[in-house]
């Protein structure tokens, strides 16, 4: 994903060597489980505000729907 946004003077994506990789990684290494701690989606109150957010979008399709015009088609057999 670095080559998207790392290039050469042409344009073209260059691919980085691990040569050119910090040899100390350990100040990196409460990023990793930072992500996991605070993932929006394992909050309630993200929940709740998704959920209301589902509700609302419900009502909505409902209320378009009942805008469209009514069909009633009945059949008898004899």
């Amino acid at each position: 994903a670095l080559s998207l946004y790392l290039r050469d003077d042409a344009g073209m994506p260059l691919i980085v060597s691990t040569e050119r990789l910090p040899a100390d990684t350990s100040a990196l290494e409460g990023l990793a489980g930072a992500s996991r701690i605070t993932a929006p989606v394992e909050r309630p109150d993200y929940r709740a505000v998704l959920t209301r957010i589902d509700q609302a979008t419900a009502r909505l399709m409902l209320a378009q729907n009942d805008l469209k015009p009514r069909l009633d088609v009945s059949f008898e057999v004899s």
